[in-house]
């Protein structure tokens, strides 16, 4: 099943006429042909292969004067599929140095008698081996029972034979005549080779590999594994380039990082080379948030080919996620959660005045809601890419992308205005979609502090906490603290809320303290020192910029704002225009950014409001323009918003200094109404002291 091919484990060796491979070559090949090709040493040494259609061998070779040594194989035959009726295969068993078995391999030995001789050692649990064939075994070869059913019967197996080989297992030598100049700096040394083992059940192929591994850890020799599609063997810690030369070789070669340190695989030549190759598609997104989603999946629908680019670069404290981007990760889905966890809370104590006796409120883990709501999280996660998967799999895959999403989990950069770098796509229009990321203040051991990207993914109870900030994102997340039962401390250097209506937000702050937090106005953070596993604060007035106060926490979470995520893009070997102040992305209304087949929805564009519902909606408007003919165009006034505090604040149209500004203070009617919510008559409520509505004609 293999083809012939020579490998040269030295640089420095010499071809043979047929083909050769470079140092530390390993691959799995197919062929018509009876040939095994054996590369892919530990140790470099000169290897030739001798192929007929009935003897096919290869052999270590180094040269001593007129004399060539041959190394010989040790093999162990599993009760797997070998294709024992080739010849290559009776071959490498019969002219073993010595032959090993499992138990139930023993059962195969037999029933090809005479073509394979007998074992030399059957060791196993003995539970698979017949009867018959261990009473007929029982005077040939030595039975070895290992009961031990921690192990496998091959690992039990390569430690018996890492103790032969400790005892001196003796090689033989012979001389060989060879028309080849031969070449040699390495070593001569035994192998064992496996027969059988990575063709049957999948969960027995990664058992024989997890062998292979640990073989590596208890004896100096190299082991292989070989059965009709595949050779596999193991490569000690290091730096390796493998090459699989494409005119004798067929097939595939994989790599699996096992039981180690972070690697870094290149696959380089295995089946395409991705440094030079295009992928063409009709549509390129990036960013896998709300926006790009929408985008992407409503062009799939029209009949475009898409590619869609989602990568995430980690906080600062290591925490990153998948698609879906900050809505479904570390925003709207898990704020709303644990929003409502502590709404949960509150109804636990109006209980018994709506009749549930014995109530008794136990004490919040915070562990056990943030297992909750990441697997909530991890769910969308999935949902997400499996909605993708759909958009792609009901097309046909041909000579390019017909239909469909194609998701890369990459971090992009822009060549020119048509071609993007991540391996290399391009499209005649792309779309970006990349979101924003919060903000951390230049002061010292500001990283010593964390944001709503790591909170939600923190499996450790955030304990005393200072929320800095004056934005929708402090309000929340101090608000949702604050009903889980936890000490806040909301600190606010001026005007929170700017954008909303200021009499609403005045009750939304109340609302807050009522709920127990902590409102600071007129300062700012100077510092934040480590102390232990605790956090130092210190405070200075706004004014005067002196330090006014010290005090300590378990964590300080910065949630002063947010900025564009584009440093890596390359906006302007693209020639994309951002704005100098705000830093987002100039758009027109019709989404297009001064390069015209490039787009920007979303939080990243300027202008746009900074809200899921809106980026959606953006990027089915969009992707109907590009590929439906549609000439609709986003309305992006008059979006219901709504902010998750204890109070909760919603609003539509304009604030009262925007319409005054707009239309005149004189031509405007205001109406304002505090009220009492129903549900809160029966318990009373004290939260319907904030309870305000207001409404502007």
């Amino acid at each position: 099943m293999f083809k012939t091919v020579s490998a040269f484990a030295d640089n420095r060796s010499r071809p043979h006429p047929t083909s050769a491979l470079q140092a530390g070559s390993l691959a799995a090949v197919h062929s018509e042909k009876d040939a095994i090709v054996l590369f892919g040493d530990k140790k470099p040494r000169f290897r030739v292969v001798v192929s007929t259609e009935n003897v096919v061998f290869s052999q270590d070779y180094q040269r001593t004067g007129g004399t060539v040594m041959v190394a010989s194989n040790v093999c162990i035959w599993l009760n797997g599929a070998v294709e024992a009726e080739r010849p290559s295969w009776a071959r490498l068993w019969n002219v073993a140095q010595k032959r090993y078995s499992t138990d139930g391999g023993a059962n195969r030995i037999v029933g090809r008698e005479p073509e394979l001789a007998p074992p030399d050692v059957v060791l196993g649990d003995m539970d698979s081996i017949l009867s018959i064939v261990a009473e007929g075994l029982k005077s040939r070869c030595l039975l070895v029972h290992a009961p031990d059913q921690d192990k496998t019967d091959l690992t039990k197996c390569l430690e018996y034979i890492a103790q032969d080989f400790k005892k001196g297992l003796q090689l033989m030598y012979f001389q060989v005549f060879l028309l080849l100049e031969l070449y040699s700096t390495g070593v001569v040394a035994s192998r064992v080779l496996l027969l059988g083992g990575t063709s049957g059940r999948f969960d027995h192929t990664m058992a024989a590999i997890n062998s292979l591994y640990y073989s590596s850890k208890i004896m100096d020799k190299d082991v292989f594994c070989l059965d009709g599609e595949n050779l596999t063997c193991v490569l000690d810690e290091g730096e390796y380039v493998i090459n699989v030369d494409r005119q004798h070789v067929t097939g595939t070669c994989g790599v699996i990082p096992f039981c180690q340190r972070p690697t870094v695989v290149t696959m380089k030549g295995f089946r395409w080379d991705l440094a030079s190759s295009v992928s063409e598609f009709d549509l390129i997104v990036i960013g896998g948030g709300s926006g790009g989603l929408s985008c992407s999946k409503a062009a799939s629908e029209y009949g475009a080919s898409v590619a869609l680019v989602n990568g995430v670069t980690p906080s600062p404290h290591g925490t990153t996620w998948g698609i879906g981007g900050t809505c479904a990760n570390v925003g709207c889905i898990p704020k709303k959660l644990m929003h409502h966890a502590g709404i949960v809370g509150k109804e636990v104590d109006h209980a018994e005045t709506y009749g549930w006796t014995n109530v008794e409120k136990g004490k919040h883990s915070w562990e056990a809601l943030v297992k909750v709501v990441n697997d909530r999280i991890k769910a969308n996660s999935w949902i997400y890419r499996v909605q993708l998967h759909k958009k792609f799999a009901t097309f046909q895959f041909i000579t390019q992308w017909i239909g469909g999403v194609k998701l890369y989990t990459a971090i992009a950069s822009f060549i020119d205005n048509h071609t993007v770098k991540i391996l290399t796509l391009r499209a005649p229009n792309i779309v970006l979609a990349t979101g924003l990321r919060p903000r951390y203040p230049e002061i010292p051991g500001a990283d010593n502090g964390i944001t709503s990207d790591d909170l939600f993914w923190s499996v450790k109870s955030p304990g005393k906490t200072l929320v800095v900030g004056a934005s929708y994102v402090a309000l929340e997340t101090a608000g949702m603290l604050a009903d889980l039962g936890l000490p806040v401390d909301l600190l606010i250097r001026s005007r929170p809320l700017k954008p909303f209506d200021q009499d609403c937000v005045k009750c939304v702050v109340e609302g807050l303290k009522h709920h127990g937090a902590n409102v600071i106005y007129g300062r700012e953070v100077g510092e934040v020192a480590l102390d232990g596993d605790k956090r130092k604060v210190t405070f200075k007035d706004v004014s005067t910029g002196q330090n006014v106060a010290n005090d300590v926490y378990d964590t300080v979470i910065w949630a002063m704002g947010r900025d564009p995520q584009h440093g890596t893009l390359n906006l302007a070997a693209a020639g994309i225009d951002v704005d100098s102040s705000s830093d987002r992305i100039i758009v027109g209304d019709d989404d297009r950014t001064s390069a015209r087949n490039i787009y920007a929805i979303g939080d990243i564009a300027l202008g746009r409001p900074e809200l899921t519902p809106a980026a959606i909606r953006a990027g089915q408007l969009l992707a109907g323009r590009l590929f439906n003919g549609s000439k609709e165009l986003m309305d992006y006034f008059n979006i219901p918003t709504t902010v998750f505090t204890p109070l909760e604040l919603g609003t539509v149209g304009h604030t009262e200094e925007q319409a005054a500004y707009l239309f005149g203070a004189e031509n405007i009617e205001v109406y304002h109404s505090h009220f009492t919510p129903f549900e809160y008559v029966v318990p009373q409520d004290d939260d319907s002291a904030h309870c305000y509505a207001k409404v502007m004609v």
